[in-house]
């Protein structure tokens, strides 16, 4: 299962993470990563997610599972998730045409 919210004041931002890593933080060095209220918003399966990515313009993206969805979906390569204490992150950037 995975946590999302959608924010579409102006352009649509989609965030999603592993409901496993709800609550929790991570760091790496000078870098955090907070899981909290900004993904916190509905607890739906990848199906959901998937009807949520046309028409957004941003996506936010926390954990092994939600990270592959945008791969699976041809949003993201695997070369582009980068890791804060070894949790995938994924921030991906949609152009419109």
């Amino acid at each position: 299962m995975i946590w999302f919210k959608l924010y579409s004041e102006g352009k649509a931002v989609l965030a999603i993470a592993d409901a496993d890593l709800m609550g929790k933080n991570f760091e790496e060095g000078d870098l955090v990563l907070s899981i909290g209220s900004f993904y916190k918003g509905e607890l739906v399966d990848e199906t959901e997610i998937q009807t949520l990515l046309d028409g957004v313009n941003v996506i936010n993206a926390v954990g092994k599972e939600s990270t592959k969805i945008l791969v699976k979906n041809g949003l993201a390569v695997e070369d582009a998730i980068k890791s804060v204490a070894g949790i995938p992150h994924l921030q991906v950037f949609v152009l419109n045409d």
